[in-house]
């Protein structure tokens, strides 16, 4: 009988030890991949070398096994609103990836106190008090705020995001837009040195980009001068 309970005895110190080994090895375990499964060396390519970037650094020692790739690209964008995409790529246990692709100044937009810099998307990239010279610039109708936005938030009104496909679409065709003015609801004008584009907001886009590029390469080739081209009727109308 003594020796039947000594037996029991040393059985449940046995599994107790065994259960604080068990235990002991999985937190040294834990540990040891916790601490060589952190961010400790960040690749960093990006097509714009020049422009600052912030909070890379905080990425450092970031579990590579439990941070998300969607986590690393929203705190690359909200830090840094000139950044269009984000690439990442994680190199296990510790190497971080990044491949940066930065918005490009696309237009100035007037505000009530400045301009802000966007790109073709209507993205805030920046906040001037003057005009950069080297891009085109909107002007609105209604003068919009200019402490109501932030670097990174988007000018989504469909009036100014329908300007900047017109103005990329035309610089696709060689041509350089100096200025865009958005006095109504329903039209847009576009200033090319001493020429001027009328576009609707109601007619198609697609069409009118085709007609325009149609016009221009007519009269290029039949040596024609004109001064205005309206696009926003059933026919285009010039004045020569």
């Amino acid at each position: 009988m003594p020796q039947t309970v000594l037996s029991k005895k040393s059985s449940i110190t046995i599994k107790i030890l065994l259960c604080l080994l068990l235990s002991a090895l999985l937190f040294l375990l834990f540990n040891y991949v916790d601490f060589n499964f952190r961010v400790k060396t960040i690749i960093l390519s990006r097509n714009k070398p020049g422009i600052s970037l912030f909070g890379i650094n905080a990425l450092k020692d970031k579990s590579t096994l439990f941070t998300t790739k969607d986590s690393i690209i929203n705190s690359v964008k909200n830090k840094n609103p000139q950044v269009k995409q984000v690439k990442v790529g994680l190199i296990y246990p510790s190497t971080l990836k990044l491949d940066i692709e930065f918005g490009s100044d696309f237009i100035n937009m007037e505000t009530n106190n400045g301009y802000f810099i966007l790109d073709n998307n209507g993205k805030i990239l920046e906040k001037r008090r003057s005009v950069q010279n080297n891009l085109p610039t909107l002007t609105y109708f209604q003068k919009i705020d200019h402490s109501s936005f932030q670097p990174g938030d988007i000018i989504d009104y469909s009036d100014i995001k329908l300007s900047l496909y017109f103005v990329e679409n035309i610089e696709k065709l060689g041509m350089s837009v100096n200025t865009v003015d958005i006095s109504s609801l329903y039209m847009i004008r576009l200033k090319i040195g001493e020429k001027t584009v009328l576009f609707s907001t109601e007619k198609e886009k697609e069409i009118q980009v085709y007609e325009l590029n149609s016009i221009l390469k007519r009269y290029q080739s039949e040596g024609s001068k004109y001064k205005t081209i309206d696009l926003r009727f059933e026919k285009p109308v010039l004045k020569i």
